[in-house]
């Protein structure tokens, strides 16, 4: 197995969420299937089903997404996350850790780079984000995408977006406003799912994110609650706490998950995500009030079999009107291409081919032209043209021959 950066080495079991093995021979082709579409660049007009995951700032998002994919991914404080990334994860039992990462460039030179190991993600999209964003510290919408391979892998496609800023010391309001705008231009599709991730430890009314998946989806029919830091939560709270981890307070259509990820103490001291995965077993099961959660409430391995079925009802409910919209697609190019004609040709056989096509059409037009026959009512030139041939052809007939004026 390839281990994240801060795993142990020491022979652990595999840190394998349920994930891998559940839902995987129906959710893959799906998955392969957008992902193919995705890489034609019809995501811009066909609606591909995906999960957005979005949050305020420094709620945890990145340890949510390395507890799911097994990855490290960039941290730190303020804006980690500055472009939208595409975290295309997929199980291949038969093939070893591979993966590879595409962008463009602020000056829009493509990019693509195959990764060896788990440990070098994390400064690939750091990397990645800087030539997007010139290292300015601004955010871009241009997408990252990121594709991983691995016996270890989920078989799961996540769009991870900026997080929420409320201030910017170097920005102002432009980058928080930017983000949001951003943020909504992903969440207000109806095909797309919303993972909201939020403390445990905060006022939840103040969470901009669940805001803004308010505003999309009024009646919380695509929002999935992730709630983290259960550790955190103030004495005395925790009943209040407990009633929204039972989507009791705020309820959501499709409820809430709460996990325990690695503290920065325990990142510091290279905690595995497999220790960290039994770690939080306990932490809930032992909790004085936590323990009153069934088990699909708690725990990453349910988050991830949750988001797996998730996601593959929503391709499947969708794939109708997908298919439609393809085959909209595909005949309006169709057509498109009727009316451009042959491509340019490739080789030099080509070129003599249509230079003899042209010369023959060319003379056959000239000859209808020169007879007064119409050539295409679209083309202004050979109709006038056509119209002076029958006039002069008219005045030849009926001129006298040579003959007759000597």
């Amino acid at each position: 197995m390839a281990q994240s950066s801060g795993a142990s080495q020491s022979g652990e079991e595999s840190f394998e969420p349920e994930l891998n093995k559940a839902f995987r021979d129906r959710l893959k082709p799906c998955l392969d299937a957008i992902d193919c579409l995705r890489a034609q660049g019809l995501q811009k007009d066909v609606r591909l089903p995906a999960i957005a995951v979005v949050g305020d700032q420094s709620v945890g998002k990145s340890s949510v997404l390395e507890s799911i994919s097994g990855i490290d991914l960039p941290r730190g404080l303020g804006i980690v996350t500055r472009c939208p990334l595409m975290l295309s994860m997929r199980n291949r039992e038969e093939a070893g850790w591979s993966a590879r990462i595409k962008y463009k460039t602020k000056t829009g030179e493509g990019r693509e780079k195959k990764l060896t190991g788990a440990s070098e993600v994390g400064q690939a999209i750091r990397d990645a984000q800087n030539e997007m964003t010139n290292s300015s510290g601004e955010v871009s919408e241009q997408l990252i995408e990121l594709w991983v391979e691995s016996p270890e892998s989920p078989d799961l496609t996540l769009i991870d977006l900026p997080g929420i800023a409320r201030y910017s010391i170097d920005g102002g309001g432009a980058i928080a406003g930017l983000t949001k705008s951003l943020i909504l231009s992903y969440i207000e599709k109806e095909e797309i799912l919303i993972l909201v991730v939020i403390p445990c430890h905060v006022d939840i009314e103040t969470v901009e994110a669940l805001s803004l998946a308010k505003e999309v989806d009024p009646e919380s029919k695509r929002t999935i609650g992730v709630l983290t830091c259960p550790d955190l939560v103030n004495p005395g709270s925790e009943s209040e706490v407990l009633a929204l981890m039972q989507n009791r307070k705020i309820p959501l259509k499709k409820g809430y998950v709460s996990v325990r990820c690695r503290t920065p103490q325990q990142l510091k001291d290279n905690m595995s995500l497999q220790q960290a995965a039994r770690e939080e077993e306990v932490f809930f099961r032992t909790h004085p009030h936590f323990r009153a959660l069934d088990k699909f409430e708690y725990g990453t391995k349910t988050l991830a079999v949750k988001l797996s079925s998730e996601l593959y009802e929503a391709i499947k409910h969708n794939i109708p009107e997908l298919m439609r919209e393809v085959q909209m697609k595909r005949e309006d190019i169709c057509k498109k291409l009727e009316t451009m004609g042959c491509g340019p040709p490739d080789s030099i056989e080509e070129m003599k081919n249509l230079l003899v096509r042209m010369i023959n059409k060319f003379t056959t037009d000239f000859a209808n032209v020169s007879t007064g026959t119409i050539v295409t009512s679209q083309t202004g030139c050979l109709v006038a043209a056509a119209s002076t041939g029958r006039h002069w052809l008219t005045r030849l007939s009926s001129a006298p021959s040579q003959s007759a004026v000597t």
